[in-house]
């Protein structure tokens, strides 16, 4: 009888590998026939990318979370109906992502985590963690997540045991300017640090220490070098007033024992109940209830001792300076196995969490990792996003700049289909424009200034300070307001004072401040000219007139007055636009701000000249030379000045084609400049093509069809001839008339005689 006998093979059929127990080997030669173009094979560990990967479905729970959260629209008839075609979660993500760029506001991606092997702490060291292991190097991550952190074994899968540490540094952003409360619980040592008020970059030295709590024991010597300390019983309470140095090496939870020190009953030792480090006060209790402290007093001399067991959790806090929201601030963690600890068998618990002002019910919460970011994170303007860009660039409910004045492609353009409404009167006196007088204390290179009382001040408005800036005639900005706290200004102050007085300003229409003084004639002893224009108001405290406007005359350190009065020598006097709306978008092409170097004149005619004069009297030739180009109505095309005889005459090279009224402003520029500029000095007299006259507007001979090119009539001749008669004799009729001759055509149009 014929046998078939069945052989069990390898993975092919034409091979038998039954013999092969690994199945690496066998894959290997199932994949060794395929061979790229290239002439390379494929083996089994070609594919360890893509090992114990797997595909996670999504429960009926998971989908039913997706209900109601289709972007939807309203049509003209009011009905909500979903957006077609649809926008799919990745398509908003991808938009979200394109406009808002980086940084984003809550989009911290974590603390940078650096790992050390025992071998490398030092809590001797202020740093903590020194030198170089011998145990091997752990790569940095992100790893925070809410700040809540338990380990059973090792801190990191790759440390050569469970001791060492964990330090996180990077940045913190805080959503709103306030005072903020980081808090530190753990069962192991650890350190809280934080950017120092008036931190500059560069500056090697960042931050404050403000908790370095170890484990094992603490000694305090009471009025030593190291600390001087008063305790006193109240209400069976004791209270230890200690230094700073050692308010931040104690945590709540923590032993107390010393002379005066009582033990509980029981033989517990007293206990730390709170650390206060703004009063640097250490309160105690007895765990049995009993009175923690002794006698009347734990006098100079004493010593205390604050201990703590690895394991044992204790906690501590502190406050910060007032941060300014959405401004990085540096900040670092720590914590670690102190090297006289046996770091087996030892609960590694760490929490770190804080209490924001917004947190109306006072308690602490986690610190998520969108609140911090890493220490390489690209804060530059470069890696701004369009919404970041836009929001830099809003204006303040106080008033600001628009963008840039130097880079056009800065300059925010505002369009809007209603009229633009501004009301503005003039300030008349001092007090009107002095909002407050009020003392502040603030630290070099912040912008925070303590203010007990805010009251008048308003977002906008300016303050003056000795310390504020290098100048006292400088003033900072206030930006942002929390009532009878303190004020944010848009820039820092240059450096420290303490209860200072400040002066707000109202900053409507307000142009700049100087010292000086004279009579009509004001000579500035701080201060420049600079930004100053003729017709803008003048205010000091003591002027006699509502209004008092300025003339400049190119001079940098001098104005004229328009009324006849003193200004005592050292006066301090505050200059304000004398109009509510002021463009000076064309400041920058027209070059008419600076004192020297100016490309651009414009010039004020004082006395009235006919049409064909070859002279002009000017109020100031300012700075204007030889072959200067002058634009205007009553100028021929191609008009030059030739060299001016003083300061308040210019000859032209062609006489004017159109009479000028006194008072008029024209345009010159230098003659290396090829377009034209006429636009920097808009006139003030607005006749041309008329003949200016002190009764009115004068036709010119050459100039007399009047053609109405934006409507249906066209006049070719206006013809008024001699007086109209009336064959009325009352008063209130009229039949007269005043002939209009167009082409032939008489048109009469009836008028009062």
């Amino acid at each position: 009888m014929a046998r078939k006998i069945f052989k069990r093979s390898g993975l092919r059929r034409d091979k038998n590998f039954g013999d092969l127990l690994d199945p690496v080997v066998s894959l290997n030669n199932l994949l060794g026939a395929v061979v790229t173009g290239e002439g390379l094979t494929f083996i089994s560990e070609d594919l360890n990318c893509i090992r114990n990967i797997f595909s996670e479905g999504i429960e009926p729970e998971g989908y039913q979370q997706f209900i109601g959260s289709s972007v939807k629209r309203t049509t003209l008839n009011g009905t909500t109906v979903p957006v077609e075609p649809s926008i799919t979660y990745q398509n908003r993500l991808d938009y979200y992502e394109t406009n808002s760029g980086e940084p984003r506001l809550n989009g911290g991606n974590g603390l940078t985590a650096k790992y050390f092997n025992s071998d490398q702490v030092d809590s001797s060291n202020p740093n903590i963690f020194v030198g170089v292991s011998t145990l091997g190097t752990i790569p940095n991550d992100n790893f925070w997540e809410d700040g809540n952190f338990e380990w059973i074994g090792k801190f990191n899968s790759q440390s050569a045991g469970p001791g060492g540490g964990i330090e996180w540094e990077g940045y913190y952003v805080p959503t709103e300017t306030a005072t903020m409360k980081f808090h530190c619980d753990s069962s192991i040592s650890f350190t809280m640090e934080f950017e120092k008020e008036g931190y500059t970059a560069g500056d090697p030295d960042i931050y404050v220490n403000h908790a370095n709590v170890n484990t094992g024991i603490t000694t305090v010597g009471i009025g030593s070098t190291s600390g001087s300390a008063v305790g006193n019983l109240n209400d069976n309470e004791g209270t230890l007033v200690l230094d700073v140095e050692d308010t931040k090496r104690v945590g709540v939870g923590m032993t107390v024992t010393g002379i005066g020190i009582s033990d509980g009953s029981n033989g517990e030792h007293v206990l730390v109940s709170v650390v206060d480090k703004l009063r640097n006060i250490i309160r105690l209790e007895n765990p049995d209830g009993s009175s923690p402290v002794l006698e009347d007093s734990v006098g100079i001399g004493y010593t205390v001792t604050f201990a703590r067991n690895a394991g044992d959790v204790v906690d501590t806090n502190f406050y910060t300076h007032i941060l300014e929201a959405y401004r990085p601030y540096r900040i670092r963690f720590r914590t670690y196995i102190d090297p006289s600890i046996n770091p087996f068998g030892v609960e590694k618990v760490t929490e770190f969490n804080i209490t924001r002002p917004s947190n109306t019910q006072g308690g602490k919460g986690d610190i998520r990792f969108t609140d911090l970011y890493d220490i390489n994170y690209d804060f530059s303007d470069a890696a701004k996003g369009f919404i970041n860009v836009f929001d830099d660039n809003s204006i303040l409910a106080g008033g600001g700049d628009i963008g840039s004045t130097t880079d056009s492609n800065e300059y925010v353009k505002v369009k809007t289909s209603k009229k633009v409404d501004v009301t503005y009167s003039p300030k008349t006196s001092h007090t009107a424009i002095i909002r407050r007088e009020v003392n502040g204390t603030w630290t070099a290179n912040t912008n925070i200034i303590i203010i007990s009382d805010t009251s008048n001040i308003e977002v906008g408005n300016y303050i003056f300070g000795s310390g504020l800036t290098a100048n006292i005639n400088t003033p900072l900005r206030v930006k942002e307001i929390a009532i009878n706290n303190y004020i944010v200004t848009e820039t820092n102050a240059n450096s420290s004072a303490s209860s200072t007085q400040l002066t707000v300003v109202d900053h409507r229409g307000f142009v700049k401040r100087v010292t000086g003084g004279g009579t009509n004639n004001i000579t500035f002893t701080a201060g420049d000219t600079t930004d100053l224009e003729s017709n803008m108001v003048a205010i000091w405290n003591g002027k006699s007139d509502a209004y008092v406007g300025i003339t400049t005359n190119g001079n940098s350190t001098e104005i004229a007055i328009s009324t006849t009065q003193t200004v005592g020598a050292g006066t301090t006097m505050y200059f304000y636009q004398s109009k509510g709306l002021v463009d000076k978008s064309l400041n920058y092409y027209c070059n008419v701000t600076n004192q020297a170097g100016r490309q651009v004149e414009c010039i004020k005619v004082t006395q009235s000249a006919a049409a064909g004069s070859n002279q002009l009297t000017v109020e100031d030739t300012k700075n204007i030379g030889n072959q200067w180009k002058i634009f205007g109505a009553p100028f021929a095309s191609g008009t030059f000045i030739t060299t001016p005889p003083n300061t308040t005459t210019i000859p032209l090279d062609t006489p004017t084609i159109a009479g000028i009224a006194s008072g008029a402003v024209f345009t010159a520029i230098q003659n290396n400049i090829q377009d034209d500029r006429s636009i920097c000095c808009p006139p003030t007299d607005t006749s041309p093509p008329f003949n200016p006259t002190l009764s009115g507007l004068e036709t010119p001979s050459g100039q007399k069809d009047l053609k109405l090119d934006g409507g249906n009539i066209k006049i070719g001749a206006l013809i008024i001839v001699g007086a109209a008669t009336s064959t009325v004799a009352t008063s209130d009729k009229s039949d007269a008339t005043v002939d209009i001759d167009c082409g032939g055509t008489t048109f009469k149009i009836l008028a009062k005689s």
